[in-house]
């Protein structure tokens, strides 16, 4: 199992900027025993949560990947930052169940498993 971000590139590379994209467990984390997660949007929010890691860890405990992404999103959403609006959300757990979450309206994500021919897509809602 693993799990891959991008960096939004040079036009956001302001001299300083960290995004989440090069910290493990804030915009990306996969971790066999329980899954893997990334996220896209702005990524200091979800640097300052390790929101993926985050996810992971509310599976360890136990919880449904659908309220493990949800608390994870709450969580962010705790930080009363309006930045927290350009977050998106998939998810994975160890048994291939996914799911997508996104405060940006009208987002969507593609997964394909080996037992499917063609990858098909997916509607990511706000988490709540």
């Amino acid at each position: 199992m693993a799990s891959a971000v991008s960096t939004s590139g040079w036009a956001w590379g302001y001299p300083g900027r960290l995004g989440d994209s090069p910290v493990l467990g804030c915009g990306s984390y996969a971790d066999s025993r329980w899954g893997a997660a990334a996220s896209t949007g702005t990524g200091e929010v979800v640097l300052r949560m390790s929101t993926a890691r985050s996810i992971l860890l509310y599976l360890k405990t136990g919880m449904k990947l659908d309220a493990a992404v949800r608390e994870a999103m709450a969580d962010l959403r705790g930080l009363d930052d309006p930045l927290v609006d350009h977050i998106a959300v998939i998810a994975l757990d160890r048994g291939g169940e996914h799911v997508g979450y996104s405060y940006r309206p009208d987002e969507r994500y593609v997964y394909m498993s080996d037992a499917m021919s063609e990858p098909a897509e997916a509607e990511m809602p706000a988490p709540g």
